[in-house]
């Protein structure tokens, strides 16, 4: 637990002087998909281990503990390095795919947009999340997770749908609600195309 603990320090430390949003250099060499599923995988695991010692100090310590506290905001600047990371990566690469990239990989690049809520990042990244779920390279699971919190952070309160309903329905009433028909529809025409 405290290797863990020291590993992220010791990688935030490291990342400090760094501009947050300048991570091409190691996106490069990226050259097959084993690499880039291995690298997407490293920011999987890094991600899920800082909240798993969060959720650990909580239990232990309590809220207010110094403990906790620092680890919170290792957490949200991890946080911001890994959606730099993950955007960076999508510029080059695109959302990986279930046929050429491990599961974990193609889980990613949702996982971390999905913990940096904010409509900025939700909106910007719409298109892409989109475009993997329709393809099947994105749980539909995880895309209407995405959604909801996407409408909570604009409406402040969750979406109440009547059960039953689809997945389809669901999506479909997010994503009108959220005024990005458009924005889906061009993914859809794009897809079309294909």
């Amino acid at each position: 637990m405290n290797k863990i603990l020291i590993f992220i320090f010791f990688f935030l430390v490291s990342c400090k002087d760094e501009n947050l949003t300048n991570y091409q250099n190691e996106i490069d060499q990226l050259s097959t998909y084993k690499k880039q599923s291995e690298y997407l995988e490293r920011i999987y695991n890094l991600d899920q281990n800082i909240r798993e010692e969060g959720a650990n100090i909580l239990q232990k310590t309590g809220d207010r503990s110094i403990e906790y506290v620092n680890n919170r905001d290792s957490t949200m600047r991890l946080d911001e390095i890994n959606l730099a990371k993950i955007e960076a990566y999508l510029a080059k690469y695109g959302h990986p795919t279930s046929k050429k990239h491990t599961s974990v990989a193609t889980m990613t690049p949702w996982l971390i947009i999905h913990h940096n809520p904010s409509t900025e990042t939700s909106k910007k990244h719409f298109k892409t999340l989109y475009q993997a779920y329709k393809k099947g390279n994105l749980d539909g699971g995880a895309f209407t997770l995405y959604l909801g919190r996407y409408y909570s952070i604009i409406y402040q309160q969750r979406l109440d749908l009547k059960s039953p309903y689809t997945e389809e329905f669901e999506v479909d009433t997010i994503v009108k609600a959220l005024g990005l028909s458009k924005m889906r529809d061009e993914v859809d025409a794009a897809l079309e195309k294909l």
